[in-house]
């Protein structure tokens, strides 16, 4: 299926761009970001056993199944389930490939057949210059939510939401990620230590 590996291929994309600006922003830990790729990877893996899609996944698999057959329509075909399946294996794939990333790893391609010879080259300075110099805090934050919402209950996505907010009023949604110093995260920090009990 070609628009499984298309669909693939963006994932894994967007997690070398990730995976770039990680590791040029002091504000986030690596090695957490590692371990919480991995265990994104083993939930997803559980949810594939169990044949569990999510919103987020049948979503994106509607759009996947649109781009082969744009009269599909109905939520309960084969067809449908099948995307919904190539969807989740990409994202475990891609998951796995980006704590491998991160980890400096970039050898490493998908065991997932599906995916075979399916991989997306880093991001070259000189290639993409506004990821290391126009990047913002909105951007980032943005980045981090779509990387994460999957894996979220209700109330923890909430709770992000919430925390984000507060950290884009006192830092400032366009202020680049390169300006933002250990100072300013201790600032939001403190507020958020300070309003634990409503925040």
């Amino acid at each position: 299926m070609e628009s499984a590996k298309n669909y693939f291929r963006d994932q894994l994309c967007k997690s070398s761009e990730l995976a770039f600006s990680i590791a040029h922003d002091p504000a986030l830990d690596r090695e957490i970001e590692i371990v919480g790729a991995k265990q994104f990877a083993l939930k997803m893996q559980g949810d594939l056993a169990q044949q569990y899609f999510s919103p987020d996944v049948r979503s994106d698999a509607e759009r996947l199944l649109k781009c082969i057959d744009p009269g599909a329509t109905s939520k309960l075909s084969e067809a449908f389930r099948f995307a919904c399946t190539a969807v989740l294996r990409a994202r475990i794939e891609n998951a796995k490939l980006h704590a491998e990333q991160l980890a400096g790893n970039y050898a490493v391609t998908s065991s997932d057949p599906l995916f075979t010879g399916v991989f997306a080259l880093p991001p070259i300075p000189g290639d993409q210059p506004q990821l290391n110099i126009q990047l913002t805090f909105e951007d980032v934050a943005n980045r981090f939510v779509a990387f994460k919402k999957p894996d979220w209950a209700p109330k923890t996505a909430a709770d992000y939401k919430r925390v984000i907010a507060l950290g884009t009023e006192m830092i400032g949604a366009t202020t680049p990620m390169k300006s933002v110093d250990t100072d300013a995260v201790k600032r939001v920090r403190d507020v958020l230590y300070c309003c634990r009990r409503t925040i």
